[in-house]
């Protein structure tokens, strides 16, 4: 019998088929284009990154050029190799990051796999750090019940599928419940996230690891997920997120 996952997706290729496709983002109607998720106008107005970021917290800077780190950064440590961001979590690329994760629409994460992907490409990452496995940071276990999937998990894959690299989704899991980190701030993010995360060493051991996830906000998340990757041996972390929100 197919996992779940998989008679999911098959599902959702079905109601394609089945029903009009019209752009996820202006409802334009989408039943002559190739594109299987947004018009070309839209696809051309997501706030991509496309000027000189900063290697530790992805967030755009010209200066970060000359010394690989921005100034918030330079005199701080990371258990990341590099943070590589492909938007700002502004206008449509918000919009989807929000029908993906509080809307439950799977359908979402193929545009932003895509954009990811094409960041990646650009610079260079996959080539540069010899990533060979993807693991996304996991959700927590009532808010995937609640929306029905961990949304994080299927970016990495829908992202891994376009990078043609292997994807491990038990690789990383939480130890304990977090309360969620919206509102609080920086300091209260480090408390509230210590130690929540850990790795199976069998898993990611010696391995080159491509970390997934939606937004970078402080960038709390993502360095205590590539901490606990680190602590469980893998080689190279490098952290990659649809969007960078706010500053490092």
């Amino acid at each position: 019998m197919l996992p779940a996952r998989i008679l999911l997706d098959l599902a959702g290729g079905l109601l394609d088929v089945a029903f009009p496709r019209t752009c996820f983002l202006c409802r334009a109607d989408l039943s002559s284009s190739r594109n299987q998720a947004l018009c070309a106008r839209c696809w051309r107005s997501l706030p991509r990154l496309r000027r000189r970021a900063c290697d530790r917290c992805g967030t755009p800077d010209p200066l970060a050029l000359w010394d690989g780190g921005c100034s918030a950064c330079r005199r701080r440590s990371f258990p990341h190799r590099s943070l590589v961001a492909a938007g700002s979590h502004r206008g449509g690329l918000r919009e989807l990051v929000h029908l993906l994760k509080y809307s439950g629409f799977r359908g979402a994460a193929g545009p932003l796999a895509r954009i990811l992907a094409a960041r990646l490409r650009r610079q260079d990452t996959l080539r540069s750090h010899r990533i060979d496995l993807v693991v996304p940071v996991p959700s927590s276990a009532s808010r995937d019940a609640a929306r029905g999937f961990d949304h994080a998990a299927l970016l990495a894959r829908r992202l891994a599928a376009r990078l043609g690299l292997p994807i491990d989704a038990r690789a990383l899991f939480r130890r304990r419940r977090a309360p969620p980190q919206t509102s609080l701030s920086g300091a209260a993010r480090r408390r509230n996230l210590a130690g929540v995360f850990a790795a199976r060493a069998s898993r990611v051991r010696g391995r080159r690891v491509l970390l997934v996830d939606d937004v970078r906000t402080t960038g709390t998340t993502a360095a205590e997920a590539a901490r606990a990757l680190r602590r469980a041996g893998a080689r190279v972390v490098v952290v990659a997120v649809v969007a960078a929100s706010g500053g490092p």
